[in-house]
């Protein structure tokens, strides 16, 4: 018996099947993994990204304190804390300001 289904594939059944199951995982890593991956790294590098705005901008605000303390203002804080403080309030309004009309503005 020389039939069966070994003679009914033919004899590169192998190297066929092999062929199919790369060609599908293949499909699968271009349509599924490959997204994803890009996706986690935009998460990743991202939320490194924020982490560090947000650290710059404190130890920015931190700085701009302190030199408004020791060289502007002779050594009085508070002076200091309110000037930051208006500036950081007037960079605030502006954003949120420009921020409304964005959203307010007819689409178009």
């Amino acid at each position: 018996m020389t039939g069966g289904l070994a003679g009914s594939l033919g004899e590169d059944w192998p190297s066929k099947a092999v062929d199919s199951i790369d060609s599908v995982v293949s499909l699968l890593q271009q349509r599924v993994v490959r997204p994803i991956v890009l996706a986690a790294r935009f998460m990743v590098f991202g939320l490194i990204a924020a982490l560090m705005g947000c650290a710059i901008a404190i130890y920015g605000t931190i700085a701009a304190i302190r030199f408004f303390t020791d060289v502007v203002f002779a050594h009085h804080v508070w002076i200091s804390d309110i000037t930051v403080g208006a500036i950081l309030l007037a960079f605030g309004s502006l954003a949120l300001r420009k921020a409304t009309r964005k959203a307010q503005s007819p689409a178009g």
